[in-house]
């Protein structure tokens, strides 16, 4: 899983970089920028053994399909006949997905030897601390884009009804990433009881929101897939690090 968590730091970190990079700052430039920070990360992390420089190269791919599909701020490509379509980029995120597991799956299958686990404290290992630094950039930014894409999906069909100034439900931009990490470090950790706390707070602190909205009533099923989608990230990110915990 460690060429996961390189590939996840180089994804969460690029785009919190497209996220605060400003505006005002090129296209070209952008591109420069993000392209540093990736080749910095997969460097550092073949400079260190962390991972060898293979799958480095195996990693790219992936990376490069996520920046390409996923826009955060100014597109970086212009992508709008590549994914003029639900189902062309849909089609995308499963060329990222099967290039991404394509690379760990070569990892996972090489010997043992490869690997540089160096034990730190109690059952950490330099593999699990890499997919933890990942998945916490991962949830945090780059999440935020998919639930986005999933609510925009969901409500496409609702074009005759006249969208309400603002957003849809408030607070999500940050509430969200800070739900999805706290969930999963709960999920983590053992704390069950506390997470489905978590699931209860979040309708009860929605509930006034949804039930206010009386004239379409869009803001239930806008809530629930945003909830899901959301929910889902966070439980796949805390089952992956489980599985490291417990390898």
């Amino acid at each position: 899983m460690t060429v996961l968590g390189v590939i996840l730091i180089a994804i969460g970190g690029g785009d919190a970089l497209r996220v605060l990079t400003p505006r005002r700052w090129t296209v070209p430039a952008r591109i420069l920028l993000l392209g540093i920070f990736c080749l910095t990360v997969l460097a550092a992390a073949t400079a260190a053994a962390v991972i060898p420089w293979w799958q480095a190269v195996m990693a790219t791919p992936g990376i490069l399909v996520w920046f390409v599909t996923v826009q955060i701020g100014p597109a970086l490509v212009p992508t709008h006949q590549l994914l003029a379509s639900p189902r062309r980029r849909a089609a995308m995120i499963i060329l990222f997905l099967l290039l991404t597991s394509l690379a760990v799956l070569s990892a996972e299958l090489t010997t043992g030897s490869i690997f540089t686990s160096v034990p730190l404290i109690g059952r950490l290992t330099e593999e699990t601390l890499v997919l933890a630094t990942g998945l916490t950039l991962f949830l945090a930014v780059s999440s935020n884009a998919l639930v986005r894409a999933a609510l925009k999906r969901e409500t496409a069909p609702l074009g005759e009804i006249p969208a309400a100034p603002g957003p849809q439900l408030k607070g999500g931009r940050w509430i969200g990433p800070l739900e999805r990490l706290t969930l999963a470090w709960l999920l983590i950790i053992g704390a069950y009881p506390a997470a489905a706390g978590l699931f209860a707070a979040k309708g009860i602190v929605r509930f006034p929101e949804i039930q206010a909205d009386q004239e379409h009533g869009n803001r239930a099923e806008y809530f629930l897939v945003g909830s899901f989608v959301s929910w889902a990230l966070a439980i796949g990110a805390a089952g992956l690090l489980r599985l490291t915990l417990l390898g």
